[in-house]
């Protein structure tokens, strides 16, 4: 597999979703629900478990214990210092595990782990990315989906 066009398609294809979702709504702030920055969400109910902390954009990262993927970008991309500081000043962070939280497994309909799954605070979904991502081009992501949910907030 030749990573050099995989990840860079995989950009391209949650850049889309980014832009079709934001072209076809954003969310709006009525969220009564908080979450601390990277904590493990293993409820499995609650009033509306997807929604997040009331000005900031949610970020759900979709893993299994036994998924080496999802092993391999909790070890790199999610134990990057830069990345932790922009998710914790910028997000509501949350790791759920699909085994232990299957309402919003269902909710998100993630099929395949690791899926990053970024919304808006109401928990109407902003994009995604499917896979582990590097470093770099989580960064990317992290910037175009903040570009998103600023920009929706300014037009409404």
């Amino acid at each position: 597999m030749n990573y050099r066009t995989v990840i860079p398609a995989a950009l391209v294809i949650f850049i889309v979703v980014v832009v079709a979702a934001a072209l076809l709504g954003g969310g709006k702030e009525t969220p009564n629900q908080t979450a601390t920055p990277g904590q493990e969400d293993n409820q499995t109910s609650g009033n509306n478990p997807g929604q997040v902390t009331r000005g900031k954009p949610g970020y759900f990262f979709f893993y299994d214990d036994g998924c080496p993927a999802c092993a391999l970008m909790e070890r790199t991309t999610l134990s990057n210092q830069t990345i932790l500081r922009v998710l914790s000043e910028n997000f509501t962070f949350r790791r759920v595990n699909t085994a232990k939280n299957p309402e919003l497994r269902m909710r998100y309909r993630i099929m395949y782990v690791p899926t990053n799954v970024f919304t808006y605070p109401n928990g109407t979904e902003i994009g995604r990315v499917v896979g582990a991502v590097g470093e770099r081009d989580f960064m990317r992501v992290l910037s175009k989906v903040l570009e998103i949910y600023y920009g929706n907030l300014q037009s409404s």
